[in-house]
């Protein structure tokens, strides 16, 4: 029975659900690549994943077994994991000598992949390389320099006019089969329809198929999805079943091979997996606890006494070790809060068009604008020589584009840019520094400042930029109150966001910020202390019991996170009565940078090599590198996220491992603030994880693959060499070095500091955070460090308490060192 073009066009989207999230390579977030599947247990979306596309969930038993030799994994966590997951036989003994099963079969194969296991031969791949390149064109945004005709028609439209010439085609399915392209039906959804009847695809199979067949290409199929939408999805099934159909249309589909393992529950090799993955969590579980209970060593200045600054920096794992360094150095406060400062907005720099500032989970709300804050003159000069370097880099542009021009821009301008390639590899920070000097005479900055939006008693103006008088109070008053400031403001508050400074690096955006949709967070910094800093939005704020005293004044800055320096941004609209202050605490955060700077550099590849002095230049050297493939390590070996007053961590070694949101549980009874870090943060934190551990875990399916091989197509994406998929996921090098691990792939352990039934009531109350704490996807620990202890929430919503006197001893802190046996991984600490 032929199912109807509607039944099958809703099955085509219900496979999506296989296709992991992606984003324009410029404006990298991470994500989970099996987002789509976490309305399943972890267990259940590893053998979906497996069954379709043979991509691996877990590492493998013998890197579990490795861990377990080397301490990593203790025998106590194994013990406890196997009493929480273990089934039937399954047992310590069996898991430390029984013989690896592997990962799971693949149990969903398309008609080309059983032709091609029947026969042999590669006709799937060579379907992949024929699809993949109509799929380059269709996405393309200004790359190449011709524009595929027909392409308002979509992806399936555009191939049906086309096809019948492309020389590509006819080698894959000969002369007669190009030609019967025209017979297929003009709407891709009803010529869907009639090559699932025409292979003879069951019809309980055709969802399995669908995901089979999208994760053959899950780069192109999910970029088709983000920008064409459902009926681009369609068109590329479409094409696909049309391409194996025209190649082998008198070999059968067996449906034997369409079927993925039903009714017979988790698979015995991920049971075994995740009973390993859940004593390597146990393990760093009980390891931070322990470090959370201990005295701090220097528990700083929010232990008490005079603060002369507070610092409010990002979540993100990096500022972790900004905050120990500098509260190390003078009377500092710092807070931790969501880098994009609660501000659902788009973006717009000077000159430059408006962007998404803010977690993709937000919807932005409002557009802030950066306009020249001084005389108009130096603006027009400023936006006239803009002008002409911006024409200066497209005609360069297309000098190296055009099909001719870059043999004649070769002869014309190889005199120039070849001693500027040999500065660039002998003396990188030689030739940043020149490529500064050129950007700043041919564009002299100028005084801006962030536009919020109209103060009040100003002109009406029905023009979308910034938000409404009442909406900055708003604003203000949710982001004071979400992280925990609303009373004894320090003279001097700073809001540091952060961002990368590469070269040469198509994955710069992914060094970003994660709470920023992969942008700097400086903006969002610079468009909070501009409205905390309006006397009208201080008078509506008072009116809700926020009171900021007349001597308090807000500071935008920018945390560089690959040199460790840190901006102060819009200095020329600081009072004179705070410069001084400014002053004293600039120069504690050159000292805390370069403290930080160094520490990081020892771990970094050839950072700690001997005979080399590490230093903070070192730092400041790969971050100008064009031929640096691991400038910093960003957000690896994240683990965890904690969220509590600053007490709770203050003076504690946390190794640049978790992110740390901040929050007084007793100053928010009723939970609202707690509920939005829930809803917000924590997801981020969550995909954020989920990125890094599904990279390490499989890279070959998940990352992005090795960056010396990467190719820049379509301007949306990078290629592992000439052709194939769309690459998702994170570079090799973001998560392994010389072949070792350098991240330890574990899903995000949450731990809050507040009632245990204060946190039952509000996951009750948002069910997409119960999907990910009741399918284990995030690990949920609260309490304190008092009487009661720590407690984990199980997936059946109990708690079990945990942590020393329950049911574990911790392990030292030594062996949560290496996240893999050998130097490499040992050398991140």
């Amino acid at each position: 029975m032929t199912s109807s073009p509607a039944v099958v066009r809703a099955r085509a989207l219900a496979a999506t659900d296989a296709l992991p999230p992606t984003f324009p390579i410029g404006t990298f977030v991470a994500a989970n690549p099996l987002h789509g599947l976490e309305h399943h247990t972890f267990e259940d979306a590893a053998a979906v994943a497996a069954a379709t596309s043979g991509a691996r969930s877990f590492l493998t038993e013998r890197d579990y077994r490795e861990l377990y030799a080397s301490g990593r994994i203790g025998a106590d966590d194994l013990r406890r994991a196997v009493r929480r997951r273990g089934r039937g036989s399954l047992g310590v003994a069996s898991l430390l000598d029984g013989d690896d099963p592997g990962n799971v079969e693949r149990s969903v194969r398309t008609l080309s992949e059983q032709a091609d296991h029947r026969l042999g031969g590669d006709l799937a791949d060579r379907i992949d390389a024929v699809l993949a390149t109509w799929c380059a064109a269709v996405l393309d945004e200004g790359q190449a320099d011709w524009v595929l005709p027909h392409r308002e028609l979509g992806l399936y439209g555009a191939w049906r006019r086309l096809a019948p010439r492309d020389p590509g085609l006819r080698r894959l399915v000969g002369r007669a089969g190009r030609r019967r392209v025209v017979d297929l039906p003009e709407q891709a959804a009803e010529a869907l329809s009639v090559l699932v009847a025409a292979i003879g695809i069951p019809e309980h199979l055709v969802t399995d198929y669908f995901r089979a067949s999208l994760r053959r290409l899950p780069g192109w199929a999910a970029a088709l999805s983000r920008t064409g939408g459902h009926d681009a999805v369609v068109g590329f099934l479409a094409i696909r079943l049309a391409l194996e159909h025209l190649a082998r249309p008198e070999l059968d589909l067996d449906p034997d091979q369409v079927r993925p393992p039903r009714g017979t529950g988790v698979p015995a090799a991920i049971e075994r997996l995740a009973v390993w993955q859940e004593a390597l969590e146990l393990g760093y579980r009980d390891h931070l606890l322990a470090v959370l209970s201990d005295p701090p060593t220097d528990p700083g200045a929010a232990a008490g006494g005079p603060v002369e600054a507070t610092v409010v920096v990002c979540i993100d794992v990096r500022s972790e070790g900004l905050r120990r360094h500098l509260e190390e150095t003078g009377p500092y406060a710092t807070v931790g809060f969501a880098g994009f400062f609660g501000l659902p907005v788009r973006v717009a720099a000077l000159d430059g068009d408006p962007v998404p500032s803010c977690p993709v989970i937000v919807e932005p709300r409002a557009t802030l604008i950066e306009v020249p804050d001084g005389d108009l003159r130096d603006a027009q000069r400023r936006q006239d020589r803009h002008g002409a370097t911006e024409a200066a880099w497209d005609a360069r542009h297309e000098a190296k584009t055009a099909p001719a021009a870059p043999f004649a821009f070769a002869e014309a301008a190889g005199w120039v840019l070849g001693p500027l390639a040999a500065i660039n590899t002998l003396a990188p920070r030689a030739a940043h520094r020149l490529r500064r000097a050129v950007r700043r005479r041919a564009e002299p900055q100028i005084p801006t400042r962030m536009d919020v939006g109209p103060d009040v008693g100003g002109p009406a103006t029905s023009d979308p930029v910034g938000m409404l008088p009442d909406e900055q109070v708003l604003v203000a008053h949710g982001a004071l109150t979400t992280m925990g400031m609303t009373s004894d403001f320090a003279p001097l508050v700073m809001f540091c966001g952060h961002r990368s400074a590469t070269t040469n690096n198509p994955f710069a955006a992914a060094l970003d910020c994660g709470a920023c949709a992969g942008k700097a967070g400086g903006p969002n910094a610079r468009a909070l202390a501009e409205l905390l800093n309006r006397p009208s939005v201080r008078a509506g704020l008072a009116d809700s019991g926020i009171a900021v005293p007349e001597t308090t004044w807000f500071v935008a800055a920018e945390h560089e996170t690959t040199t460790d320096t840190v901006q102060v941004l819009d200095r020329h609209r600081v009072p004179a009565s705070h410069r001084e202050r400014l002053a004293s605490l600039e120069a504690d955060l050159v000292v805390a940078g370069e403290r930080l700077a160094v520490e990081r550099m020892g771990a970094l590849p050839g950072g700690a090599a001997p005979g080399r002095i590490v230093s903070a230049g070192s730092a400041r050297r790969r971050s100008a590198d064009w031929a640096e493939p691991v400038p910093e390590w960003g957000l690896v070996r994240n683990a965890a996220v904690v969220v509590g007053p600053r007490s709770l961590t203050a003076g504690r070694d946390l190794q640049r491992r978790v992110f740390l949101h901040s929050h007084d549980p007793d100053s928010d009874p009723d939970g609202v603030a707690l509920g939005t870090i829930l809803t917000g943060p924590l997801v981020v934190g969550h995909w954020i994880s989920s990125q890094y551990y599904f990279s390490t875990v499989d890279p070959d399916r998940h990352g992005a693959g090795t960056k010396p091989l990467h190719n820049v197509v379509a301007g949306i994406g990078v290629l592992e060499g000439p052709g194939g998929d769309l690459r998702v996921g994170l570079p090799l090098e973001s998560v392994q070095f010389a072949g070792e691990r350098v991240h330890e792939p574990m899903r995000l352990l949450a731990v809050v500091q507040a009632p245990r039934d204060r946190l039952d009531r509000l996951i009750s109350r948002n069910a997409a955070v119960a999907r990910l704490l009741d399918n284990g996807w995030v690990r949920l620990v609260a309490g304190s460090n008092g009487p009661d202890g720590w407690s984990e929430r199980l997936r059946d919503g109990t708690w079990e308490p945990c942590g020393r006197g329950s049911d574990a001893s911790a392990p030292s802190a030594g062996s949560m060192s290496g996240g893999s046996t050998g130097d490499a991984a040992t050398e991140v600490q």
